[in-house]
């Protein structure tokens, strides 16, 4: 540090002496006091930290002054650096593709810290126990900031969004949010990410993944992620895998699926099961005379008055041409395994109107039944003895039969 004393009698005015320091007109004194009030100037070659004392003898007359100096160019570039990174980050934030929420926690963490809660496994049974705590936490998670892609994801206007409450914004995923900011505010190590589904301003269904970045200790970012899309698709795909094309029922995969589990709930209820096995006499008649597109038609037809027949407990698939299966669980006896085929018989009795044409088909159907009194039995045999009565019911004439080992 520099110290320049000097002493000049009728040297004017504060400013006056001000102007001469400024033009460096100074000469150094390594004796002179420090800790002088602070006067910051610019200088050619760098900054300069100036410590000035001015001493008055008489009420108009300046008499002297002291000035002490150091070199700051370093911190003022720091800090310089400093204020460009923060303009830089916002305006990351603010144009980032991602969807950025920053949250206020500083209502939130006074009321974590009144709670027994000290780690992320006392958290779940802790929320189930006070719902109305849950409550007022969420009412607590107040909006600091949010980008342009948040706001246009969630249709709200910036500006006067600003400082409102999470419900506000996203509707839905609120309970979703708060038990990341929680896990994360009670230590947990890792990423955070949750799917929820949750409403926009305007009331539009989104599926968002949430994922929780960490901030400064009373604020906390979210990331959304758009993936309504993605979901979409997702449920597109998995239904068409478990599912026919034509008629949209259960395919033969999804079929044998709840058939197994079917059976596994009749056994633990000790309750019957009932496996249906249909196929449509004179179906490939119709096919090979009128076209595919008409036996296709017929098809979809057929499927929708199955469907009427069924109980919301029951399964009515497509196995594969013209043949449907039809899963019956909590069956009493076989008098109920009797009444549906006899319900399925009068349902597909009138005529179809297809494509102009009437046609008419008649069913055969195999019945195999699952008593809990008999031994497991599984999904392959259950299917192979109804495929079998089916077969004898063709062969007798009549319209439906009881697969012969299981009958009564």
């Amino acid at each position: 540090m520099e110290i320049i004393n000097d002493s000049r009698e009728g040297s004017g005015s504060e400013a006056a002496v001000l102007a001469w320091l400024n033009a460096g007109q100074y000469r150094s004194d390594p004796c002179a006091p420090e800790n002088r009030p602070l006067l910051v100037l610019a200088e050619q070659q760098g900054w300069l930290r100036k410590d000035r004392g001015l001493s008055a003898l008489g009420r108009a007359a300046l008499r002297g002054y002291q000035v002490a100096q150091c070199e700051v160019t370093r911190q003022r570039q720091a800090k310089e650096r400093l204020c460009l990174e923060k303009k830089r980050y916002q305006q990351l934030f603010e144009h980032a593709p991602a969807c950025l929420v920053e949250l206020d926690l500083s209502r939130l963490r006074p009321q974590l810290d009144k709670t027994p809660v000290h780690d992320t496994g006392e958290l779940k049974a802790f929320l189930g126990k006070h719902p109305e705590w849950r409550t007022q936490a969420v009412e607590k998670l107040r909006v600091r900031d949010a980008n342009v892609a948040a706001c246009a994801l969630f249709e709200v206007d910036h500006k006067s969004s600003l400082q409102g409450s999470l419900t506000d914004w996203c509707g839905g995923s609120n309970e979703a949010v708060l038990l990341l900011v929680l896990k994360l505010l009670l230590g947990h190590q890792g990423v955070l990410e949750h799917e929820a589904v949750c409403r926009s301003r305007q009331g539009r269904r989104l599926e968002v993944l949430i994922s929780v970045i960490s901030g400064p200790t009373m604020s906390l970012q979210l990331s959304f992620v758009d993936i309504t899309k993605s979901k979409k698709r997702e449920r597109q795909l998995e239904h068409r895998a478990h599912h026919d094309e034509l008629t949209g029922l259960p395919n033969r995969a999804l079929l044998r699926d709840r058939l197994d589990t079917g059976l596994a709930r009749a056994q633990r209820n000790k309750r019957c099961l009932a496996l249906l096995f249909i196929d449509l006499d004179g179906f490939k008649l119709i096919n090979d005379s009128l076209g595919h597109h008409v036996g296709d038609e017929l098809l979809k037809a057929v499927a929708k008055r199955l469907k009427r027949c069924a109980r919301r407990s029951d399964t009515v698939a497509r196995y594969g041409g013209d043949e449907f299966a039809y899963i019956m669980e909590a069956v009493r006896s076989k008098d109920d395994a009797m009444g549906v085929a006899r319900k399925i018989l009068q349902m597909m009795a009138p005529p179809y109107c297809v494509d102009g044409f009437d046609v008419s088909v008649t069913p055969s159907i195999g019945i195999a039944m699952f008593d809990a009194s008999h031994p497991a039995i599984t999904p392959q045999a259950l299917i192979r003895h109804a495929d079998a009565a089916m077969y004898n019911a063709k062969d007798s004439g009549n319209c439906f039969e009881f697969f012969a080992a299981v009958a009564s």
